[in-house]
């Protein structure tokens, strides 16, 4: 972002004009769909999984308990404590691409 950038942001801001910026959120499916593509190519810890996916970590937290909780994620304490996907969790997976329609 430039300097003129931010100087022209600041004076529309300044002389109350409104910026208008598209947000783009994320639904639960995505978030799911997100942790376990990234899981499902080897072992990941938390914080790995936590900035890969752009979650901050109360959210990393609760989608962490439900994948564990709902079996699809489990702890692989062969390898320092990473999260592995489970056969459920491959399944799910698969099917959350296919209501992407990206497979």
């Amino acid at each position: 972002m430039s300097a003129a950038y931010g100087t022209n942001l600041m004076s529309s801001v300044m002389e109350g004009k409104t910026i208008s910026r598209k947000v783009n959120f994320r639904c639960k499916h995505e978030i799911l769909r997100d942790i376990l593509g990234y899981v499902k190519e080897q072992p990941r810890i938390k914080t790995h999984i936590m900035h890969h996916c752009n979650l901050s970590y109360t959210m990393l937290s609760f989608y962490l308990q439900l994948c564990i909780g709902m079996g699809l994620l489990v702890w692989d304490l062969s390898n320092s404590g990473a999260l592995r996907i489970t056969e459920s969790g491959h399944r799910l997976f698969q099917v959350l691409m296919m209501l992407k329609g990206g497979m």
